[in-house]
């Protein structure tokens, strides 16, 4: 014998499953679609400077900026915002060269500009610069002095 004995049991059930397929139906007709992006693919990203798609000022922090010439999936901005740096993208990328003492060129292509020490006590001499740039096992890039 059946344990549902009326017919009341198993309308009850079909009705519930009716209505989770019409509330089912109804939440996929009305979701909106997202928009569509229309820029290519393969574009490259907009650049400021010459080859520059991002920098990441830090001058009145740590007395140095840093440009880009390609992102790491959000890496940068993230490390930037983390040391209190202003960071940039797109037409509004790179450096100051005001009160610029020199720049470290690394083997990815990332550039950091120093600045001396009329941006703070924080600013370099051309001299520790260039010792942080060349000596630093996590920079290791070649030097450059500011042009007089």
């Amino acid at each position: 014998m059946n344990v549902v004995s009326s017919a009341v049991g198993p309308a009850r059930l079909t009705s519930a499953l009716g209505l989770a397929l019409a509330l089912a139906l109804a939440a996929v007709a009305c979701k909106k679609d997202p928009p569509v992006d229309s820029s290519p693919k393969d574009a490259a990203p907009t650049t400021g400077k010459a080859g520059v798609v991002a920098s990441c000022d830090m001058t009145t922090v740590v007395g140095s900026c840093n440009e880009y010439a390609k992102l790491s999936m959000g890496l940068e901005k993230g490390l930037c915002q983390g040391l209190k740096g202003t960071f940039a993208e797109g037409a509004q990328a790179g450096c100051p060269t005001k009160d610029e003492v020199g720049r470290c060129t690394m083997s990815d292509g990332e550039v950091r500009h120093y600045y001396g020490l009329a941006v703070g006590a924080h600013g370099f001499t051309a001299a520790d610069a260039e010792k942080d740039c060349v000596s630093s096992p996590e920079i290791g890039g070649k030097f450059s002095p500011a042009a007089p």
